[in-house]
């Protein structure tokens, strides 16, 4: 079974990581166009490009798909700040040839949100217009941000 093993990072090791994933999205953007990928590594590199990993505030984690003792690779990142009565995901991007990286790392930010004594909060503003956050369970609260109440989120075979 593949997992995510996340880790907080420095600034330094989160730029450079990020870098990396720009660079593998590109090469996925210059496969042939008919692979089913390629929409999606677009809009992953354009993610990755649009948040300067040195500027945004807050607290970086890598998330590394892996099985067992096997690395396969880096699957995500994503930068939390933590709020008054809440996480905010600044920033999260997955791989698109991973499937589950995106629930592992909402998972983590829950557990950091707990951790701060925000109950499982989050809230993030939604840039990828899919409905992978509304499937999860967060709700609109306007402005296009949304939030995780009580770090309950809905499992697929719910």
């Amino acid at each position: 079974m593949i997992i995510c093993d996340i880790n907080e990072v420095k600034v330094d090791v989160y730029a450079t990581a990020a870098q990396s994933f720009i660079k593998g999205m590109e090469a996925i953007q210059n496969a042939p166009k008919d692979d089913a990928f390629h929409t999606h590594a677009s809009g992953a590199a354009s993610i990755a490009e649009s948040w300067h990993p040195t500027k945004v505030p807050g607290k970086r984690y890598l998330a590394y798909a892996k099985s067992g003792d096997r690395v396969f690779g880096l699957a995500g990142l994503m930068i939390l700040s933590v709020e008054v009565s809440y996480v905010k995901v600044d920033y999260l991007c997955t791989h698109p040839f991973t499937s589950m990286a995106g629930v592992f790392l909402i998972k983590h930010a829950i557990k950091v949100s707990q951790d701060h004594g925000k109950g499982g909060t989050l809230r993030l503003y939604d840039a990828s217009r899919s409905s992978f956050y509304d499937n999860l369970g967060f709700t609109s609260v306007g402005g296009g941000d949304k939030e995780l109440t009580n770090g309950i989120i809905k499992e697929k075979n719910q």
